[in-house]
């Protein structure tokens, strides 16, 4: 049998159950660490299409934020200097009950701003972890 936790109970936020010692130690734990490079490919692939579906629809406000957003993913995601949090980033969070700055944290926090990168450092405090916001602006200094 193999068990699979995506979503692990220590974050608190995905309605999931913590197992206990004794079920641990039947279990190996692997971390695996986010692939930047699958993470930008899946989020512009993610707003390119609901750009077409703007397109379609004739809605040129939404075209022109889910653009936005996916420049928003490339830039923050090609750059060297940008880290999804490890372990310990994550743990840190948990204790203060911050967000967390995971591909998903990601994601969140582009579809809810308005494309600008005025409007991902507005929310970005809200959504992600704070303590990666200094990062973020360095990488969208020039933007």
């Amino acid at each position: 049998m193999v068990i699979a936790a995506i979503n692990p109970a220590m974050y608190g936020v995905y309605n999931t159950d913590a197992l206990d010692a004794a079920e641990l130690d039947r279990f190996e734990k692997v971390q695996v660490r986010p692939d930047k490079h699958q993470v930008m490919n899946y989020l512009v692939a993610f707003f390119e299409d609901r750009m077409k579906k703007n397109m379609q629809d004739g809605d040129q406000e939404s075209y022109k934020k889910n653009q936005g957003r996916a420049e928003l993913a490339k830039t923050l995601l090609s750059s060297r200097e940008f880290e999804f949090d490890d372990t310990d980033d994550i743990a840190a969070a948990t204790e203060t009950q911050s967000g967390i700055l995971s591909p998903r944290g990601l994601h969140d926090v582009l579809r809810k701003c308005d494309g600008t990168k005025e409007g991902l450092l507005r929310k970005w405090n809200n959504i992600a972890n704070p303590n990666k916001k200094g990062m973020v602006e360095r990488i969208l200094k020039n933007y």
